[in-house]
């Protein structure tokens, strides 16, 4: 399973009924989704060295974002908890790495950008 399907399968068992994407909120049709919403990034990587040399994708440690939007600053707080903990949760070691807050005039929502570390090099 790739890193990606992984974080995803996280993210998708959050909350019901609220949906995650990769990369991007905007649809094939060039609009937003319902809120609220989880987006998620890969933003780096960094190959893991051991006695074996460099690690392959597999073992490189991984930086995401993770982006939580929603009608409400209180729903934001709550997301972004179930974020965290879901993130943490998982099969990865994973570092949280910090948070921003802000408010979006153009759409009125409450977002929240969360960093997480996922340590692959390092087994579970």
């Amino acid at each position: 399973m790739s890193l990606e399907t992984a974080v995803y399968d996280i993210l998708a068992a959050v909350s019901p009924g609220v949906k995650a994407y990769a990369d991007t909120f905007e649809q094939p049709d060039g609009s937003l989704p319902a809120w609220p919403a989880i987006r998620y990034a890969l933003v780096s990587s960094e190959s893991a060295d051991d006695i074996c040399g460099s690690g392959t994708e597999d073992t490189d440690d991984v930086r995401i974002q993770v982006d939580v939007v929603a009608k409400t600053s209180a729903e934001r707080v709550t997301l972004r908890a179930q974020v965290r903990a879901a993130m943490q949760a998982g099969a990865i070691p994973v570092l949280f790495a910090g948070v921003r807050n802000e408010y979006d005039y153009e759409t009125k929502t409450f977002r929240s950008s969360q960093d997480f570390i996922l340590y692959q090099s390092t087994p579970p």
